[in-house]
């Protein structure tokens, strides 16, 4: 008697639950495939990167702000460009929030005089929202 031997012994109900369970493995595999998270893609800025490269990463800014660096002592998120931006210069802020913190992208040129087209990343911080410095 030629008989085709089975390679995996269900039953009927076990076929349906196999199923089941591939279709919820594809559905959870194209779920983390999703878009990466704001730290993902704010941890991604480098030094020096363009403000056409952030752009294209996080997107345009929901807030922007303009300032000169600070002469002398002073405490804030800011501290950070201590050395790398003259005091007195100009420097911009952007700032993006989510999942509960605060992402900020300092810009300047190399030079004080550098005209703001050609301003690069100088710096980045993230903190929790509601911080106060």
């Amino acid at each position: 008697m030629n008989t085709i031997p089975r390679l995996l012994p269900f039953r009927s109900g076990q076929s349906t639950c196999l199923i089941a369970i591939t279709l919820l493995a594809g559905i959870v595999g194209c779920r983390t495939a999703a878009t990466p998270s704001l730290a993902e893609q704010f941890a991604s800025i480098q030094k020096l990167m363009t403000q056409a490269e952030v752009i294209q990463i996080l997107g345009q800014p929901p807030t922007k702000r303009s300032d000169n660096f600070p002469d002398g002592h002073f405490m804030g998120p800011q501290e950070g460009l201590i050395g790398v931006v003259a005091p007195g210069q100009a420097y911009e802020e952007w700032k993006y929030t989510g999942g509960g913190n605060v992402y900020l992208i300092f810009f300047a040129g190399a030079r004080p005089d550098d005209p703001q087209n050609q301003w690069n990343v100088v710096g980045k911080i993230d903190y929790p929202q509601g911080t106060a410095f």
